[in-house]
């Protein structure tokens, strides 16, 4: 059997043992400490929010909808503002034969690189600051008058502008954009839940009531169908427009009638293909798809034309 000797240096004694169980539980102790500390840290850290904090986090939440809602409305109004202008050129073509007018009355003035203050209102002289304006103004009132005398030249009867432009007249009696459907474009069917070309604008309203012509014409066609359009009449007017009333109930025209602006020309219905009671309202030009919603810009004003736009092509579902 081996022989084991221990040097004189590593002698086991009770005091040595107990200093090893002090060094190890000081270290665990410590090591504990560390975590528990580390943990409340960290708990602060991500779930503690000082009252400031917490305020800057309600605000920055705040700004942010506020922003979103700035940018829907940036966006509703840049659309705005585009259908004012398109229907403003189709006003001038359509009843002037002319492009409409895009003067900057202050485009004079940019030129003459007059100091930001003017602009700013900061300048000391505002007499000098009227007297630019003036100088800038003159031109542009002359082109307006000239265009104004252009334009009354042309229309010296009342006749003419509805050769021009034969529409306008609701189809419904008090109208509101409450009651507008989905326009003209690529819509979902009712029927199918698939985009559909939809080529007219539907305009809500209960069965029975009363549907007007839009404008002076002739009724041209009058169908009856179980499909489609259902019971519909077509009536033509001056300058190459026509308008179809489609899912009618009753019809109080014949073919060949003349009709002028408000004619009674029969009643909303559920005929033909169509979801629910409404009337379906086309017009036409030389056969082309227009909306119609462009139509009601002289019977309406312009905060209810500009609503009910905006719900038209928004909608995009139809109800046939």
């Amino acid at each position: 059997m081996a022989n084991f000797e221990f040097s004189d240096d590593f002698n086991y004694t009770p005091e040595r043992n107990a200093f090893g169980k002090f060094a190890i539980a000081a270290l665990k102790f410590l090591a504990l400490s560390f975590s528990i500390a580390l943990a409340v840290y960290l708990f602060i850290v991500i779930f503690y929010t000082s009252e400031d904090q917490r305020k800057m986090r309600q605000e920055i939440r705040f700004v942010n909808t506020v922003l979103g809602s700035i940018k829907e409305n940036e966006a509703l109004l840049a659309d705005g503002v585009e259908v004012v202008l398109e229907k403003d050129d189709q006003i001038y073509r359509e009843i002037f034969k002319s492009q409409a007018p895009r003067a900057d009355i202050f485009s004079d003035l940019m030129g003459k690189n007059i100091p930001a203050e003017i602009y700013g209102l900061k300048e000391t002289n505002p007499v000098a600051f009227t007297k630019e304006v003036a100088a800038a103004l003159g031109p542009q009132v002359k082109k307006v008058e000239a265009n104004l005398i252009a334009v009354m030249a042309r229309l010296q009867v009342e006749e003419d502008v509805k050769s021009f432009y034969p529409l306008g007249y609701p189809p419904l009696a008090n109208y509101s954009y409450a009651r507008t459907g989905a326009s003209v474009g690529m819509k979902n069917s009712p029927y199918y839940n698939i985009p559909k070309s939809h080529n007219g604008l539907d305009m809500v309203a209960p069965v029975g009531e009363t549907v007007y012509a839009t404008g002076e014409g002739v009724v041209s066609d009058i169908s009856k169908d179980k499909k489609g359009n259902g019971n519909a009449v077509t009536i033509t007017h001056s300058g190459g427009y026509k308008t179809v009333y489609a899912h009618l109930a009753d019809i109080f025209v014949t073919k060949g009638k003349t009709v002028q602006a408000g004619t009674k020309i029969g009643t909303v219905g559920v005929t033909g293909t169509t979801f629910a009671p409404h009337l379906h309202y086309e017009v036409y030009k030389y056969d082309h798809v227009v909306d119609p919603t462009g139509t009601f810009f002289r019977s309406l004003d312009k905060d209810t034309y500009a609503k009910l736009y905006i719900q038209a092509s928004q909608t995009s579902k139809t109800l046939d």
